[in-house]
């Protein structure tokens, strides 16, 4: 009876699981099985319950006879095909058919949420161009309205002078200044520079008008804005009137800012300064933007912090609306607006950075009184102006540039640039890497290489503060292309499990040597002794010192050793292939004793590379459990079968079918590859790790049982029960036992065996429970 319930329930588990993926093509399944449509039958339950038996495809791209044929291990497990791809061929980078590979199949379904742009390297360029050679026969009018803001004023006409690249003239109108510094100080200007002249306004009439008087009186050439609490950096001119110049129909172009709206940076519609760099610093990284590359964004308006104006689009469209917009505020988006409507454009260029104070360059009464009233003009004029501005914030090829901005000046600014490769798989090595970035991530910028499997590329991401950025590279190289634009000081190698380890280790070793970096090589696992990187003989026992397993026969039955372009026979030379590269790193930090020895056992000659270092999870408080009558144990964290799932599941049989363990409880919190366990009313499901104290006083554990069949290089959820100061039981077998064995709550159980491991925690449970 307990037979067919058990069997009821896998084939409930498989179905659902089918359904969830979303890669079963009921229609395809159908068409192609005439008489299950004429049943009605659910075809999905008809090909779990008898479908795959009979060689039926659930879509086009699976072919479950082929699948069958091409892995014996699925066959010899008599489980249902499409299930095991779907649960573990996915991970394992196994074909659904000969025709397909998984990237064809599942697109992104099992891969980021989001699509990942790939890296723009295509507009980055070592040579700064020198527009100005371009432009030496043309000239532009500088328009500066001025009210008070000596200071800023000062810093402004002291870097335009300092840092135009092509010819030009200012027109200085003071909007009647109140502070007695402006005139000597404009009049020194005008004394000094010919190319200098100054309009002075009988009463204030605010920015507006201002702006349209010195408009006015420019001669016959391009206009450009700009605020007197700008400061601007060098070859600027050239830049922000290239696209006037090269292209058809351009109104206006705005330049990046620390503070103008959608033109801000590194966040749109804040005044955020970036880091420890200088104006000239972080432009110098925007000058790495070819101008002659796709880097201009259209925009429906620009900002008249700074902004140049082709004389073109005046000469059509007139000056500022001074009647309806009075001293200031929301006339360059009307201005704009007016220009996309008579067929022009408005640009913003990305490759120039301009400062703005944002201090108030003229004064009126009620700012915010302006802001609304010129607000609601515009709403009134142009309804869709809100979605325009939206979409342009949004817009994908904008925020591409911005990010890949954000990688060059974050590796700058930063007091230290990681280039870390990793791996798609998530667990204690994932986590431990999380933890190192977000412990240091207001000093470190973080550059992590991914390479995901699903989607045959590579993700490459950085992390420094609160900013963040990520790109798709489609081959190392381009990795290596963009190391030529961003500064790195050292790599750590967490994790690469997935990779082509053929291509991947001597591109490493070359960056390293190339750029002088440090390599550091964690170790979480054996994937530099043996492609099954868990070193479990045919995935079901752990192999080290048992001298009477076949070694070659379980490495030429990997499924990693397939992937590689060129096939590697032996373990001699996959380990071969990892001594070249581990002799060319710096160090090689392991997390214990255990680990250590058997490097070195393997690698004698890496003994004075190797450094221990233990994993600190202080992130987790003592919890106070209250005694019960029952038993209460704990499994904690993710578990496959190397993990012990088949451990757990036959505990939880003997507790479920005997009498002798009715006070006997077991809590599974977490992750697990076994769908009966996840079925099971002792699956409590994933948590984080902040809540597992809270967990464990609610359910008033007593243990915490690691049932790990495998030599963990360290095991983080030992360590979390050590830190709660809960009572932990292991295997004899890795690092975590000599831990356990210095812990006065630690108990060690010598046979890996479901029955034995049970009755040895219950023993230890209660006699630990009479001495407190």
């Amino acid at each position: 009876m307990f037979g067919k319930l058990q069997n009821y329930i896998k084939e409930i588990y498989v179905i659902r699981t089918i359904k969830r993926s979303g890669l079963f093509d009921k229609e395809y399944y159908l068409k192609n099985n005439l008489d299950i449509a004429k049943s009605c039958m659910n075809p999905i339950k008809h090909y779990v319950c008898q479908g795959w038996n009979e060689g039926t495809n659930p879509s086009k791209y699976f072919n479950t006879k082929w699948y069958l044929k091409k892995y014996p291990d699925v066959k010899k497990l008599n489980i249902n095909p499409f299930f095991h791809y779907i649960k573990y061929g996915i991970k394992e980078h196994r074909k659904p058919s000969v025709n397909y590979s998984h990237h064809d199949y599942c697109g992104n379904r099992f891969v980021s949420e989001h699509t990942i742009d790939k890296i723009p390297l295509d507009l980055l360029s070592h040579v700064q161009y020198p527009l100005n050679s371009r432009y030496k026969d043309k000239k532009v009018t500088i328009v500066i309205p001025i009210y008070n803001a000596y200071e800023c004023l000062e810093k402004l006409l002291e870097s335009i002078y300092l840092n135009s690249d092509i010819s030009f003239e200012i027109i200085a109108i003071d909007d009647k200044s109140t502070d007695t510094r402006i005139i000597p100080l404009i009049q020194k200007y005008s004394q000094q520079h010919k190319n200098f002249s100054v309009l002075y306004n009988k009463e204030n009439l605010g920015f507006v008008k201002s702006v349209n008087r010195g408009i006015k009186n420019a001669e016959n050439t391009d206009v450009l804005i700009i605020n007197s609490d700008v400061e601007v950096p060098s070859n600027w001119l050239s830049r922000m009137f290239h696209p006037i110049w090269s292209m058809e129909k351009i109104a206006s172009v705005t330049p990046i800012s620390n503070s103008a709206t959608i033109m801000s940076f590194p966040k749109t519609s804040y005044n955020n300064l970036f880091g420890r760099m200088s104006l000239q610093e972080i432009d110098d990284e925007f000058q790495k933007l070819n101008p002659d590359s796709d880097i201009y964004i259209e925009t429906p308006t620009g900002h008249g912090f700074c902004m140049a104006m082709s004389k073109t689009s005046i000469d059509q469209l007139g000056l500022f609306d001074e009647l309806a917009f009075g001293k200031g505020y929301g006339e360059e988006n009307d201005w704009c607006q007016r220009a996309q409507s008579q067929g022009f454009k408005n640009l913003i260029t990305t490759n120039l950075y301009v400062y703005h104070k944002e201090t108030a360059s003229f004064e009126h009464a009620s700012k915010n009184d302006y802001i609304r009233k010129n607000l609601k003009v515009i709403q009134n004029r142009y309804p869709d102006y809100p979605a325009k501005v939206n979409a342009t914030a949004n817009n994908r090829d904008y925020n591409k540039i911005r990010n890949l901005l954000l990688f060059l000046i974050i590796s700058h600014d930063a007091k230290e640039t990681i280039l870390r490769f990793d791996s798609d798989l998530k667990g204690g090595s994932f986590n431990v890497a999380q933890d190192e970035i977000m412990n240091t991530i207001n000093t470190v910028a973080n550059i992590t290489l991914r390479y995901l499997p699903d989607k045959k590329c590579f993700s490459l991401t950085i992390v420094y503060k609160e900013y963040k950025a990520e790109f798709s590279l489609t081959d190392i190289t381009e990795l290596e292309s963009f190391l030529t634009y961003i500064k790195v000081d050292r790599i750590i190698i967490n994790q690469l499990v997935g990779y082509d380890l053929q291509v991947i280790l001597p591109r490493i070793t070359m960056i390293s040597k190339k750029y002088a970096l440090s390599i550091e090589f964690i170790t979480h696992d054996f994937f530099l002794l043996c492609p099954d990187f868990n070193l479990m003989y045919m995935g079901k026992k752990f192999c080290v010192n048992d001298k009477s397993l076949k070694c070659e026969y379980c490495y030429n039955h990997n499924h990693v050793i397939k992937r590689f372009k060129k096939a590697l026979l032996s373990k001699k030379e996959w380990q071969a292939m990892w001594r070249t590269f581990l002799l060319n790193t710096t160090s090689i930090i392991v997390f214990s004793e255990f680990t250590k020895s058997i490097i070195v056992k393997n690698y004698p000659e890496l003994s004075d590379k190797i450094v221990e270092r233990p994993i600190n999870v202080n992130y987790l408080r003592k919890v106070n459990i209250k005694k019960t009558r029952n038993i209460n144990i704990a499994i904690i964290g993710g578990i496959n079968y190397h993990k012990g799932s088949q451990i757990v599941w036959e505990m939880h049989k003997l507790i479920r079918n005997s009498q002798n363990y009715k006070n006997i409880k077991l809590f599974l919190f977490g992750e697990t590859d076994n769908f009966l366990l996840r079925e099971s009313k002792i699956y409590k499901g994933l948590y984080s790790r902040g809540q597992l104290p809270e967990l464990m006083e609610k359910n008033h554990i007593n243990l915490i049982f690691i049932p790990s069949i495998w030599g963990e290089t360290f095991c983080i959820t030992a360590q979390e029960a050590i830190e709660m100061d809960i009572p932990v039981a292991v295997f004899n077998i890795g690092a975590v036992p000599k831990r356990v064995c210095n812990y006065n709550k630690g108990l060690v159980i010598d046979k890996i065996d479901s029955k034995y491991a049970l009755n040895s925690i219950i023993q230890f449970v209660t006699e630990f429970n009479e001495n407190i």
